[in-house]
């Protein structure tokens, strides 16, 4: 798939909180999230954010890019891997967040401190947003 077409929205693209499948990562609208960097691998993309956070969409589908939406329709899977927020970044402070889609859910897996809350997915959410 030719994602070339990212090199050009990706500096005014919106940043915002993030959303996964209806999962918000964090509190909702509690933190914002720039992406500033991007790259494409064989089933899917790769975004670099401003605080080191890595964003991995596999088979992205319907991907919106631009000054109003950050936006992947559907993904088969999505993982989402940060630092320990204050903590330095180091091997033993990434933490992740895996989602895998199945036919009608979500799964999540994350070796994060807090409970993993499938309960909140909802498949009929974008697989990724920033709002």
């Amino acid at each position: 798939m030719n994602w070339h077409w990212i090199d050009a929205a990706l500096p005014s693209t919106k940043r915002g909180t993030l959303r996964i499948w209806g999962d918000w990562f964090g509190r909702p609208y509690d933190n914002v999230h720039t992406p500033i960097s991007y790259s494409a691998f064989d089933e899917g993309l790769r975004f670099v954010f401003d605080q080191d956070e890595i964003l991995t969409i596999w088979k992205p589908q319907l991907v919106v890019l631009n000054a109003l939406k950050f936006e992947v329709s559907d993904a088969m899977r999505v993982r989402w891997e940060w630092y320990s927020y204050g903590s330095p970044k180091t091997t033993p402070n990434l933490k992740y967040l895996n989602y895998v889609r199945s036919a009608d859910r979500a799964e999540l897996t994350s070796n994060a401190d807090y409970k993993v809350r499938n309960q909140r997915m909802v498949i009929t959410s974008p697989a990724v947003e920033l709002l």
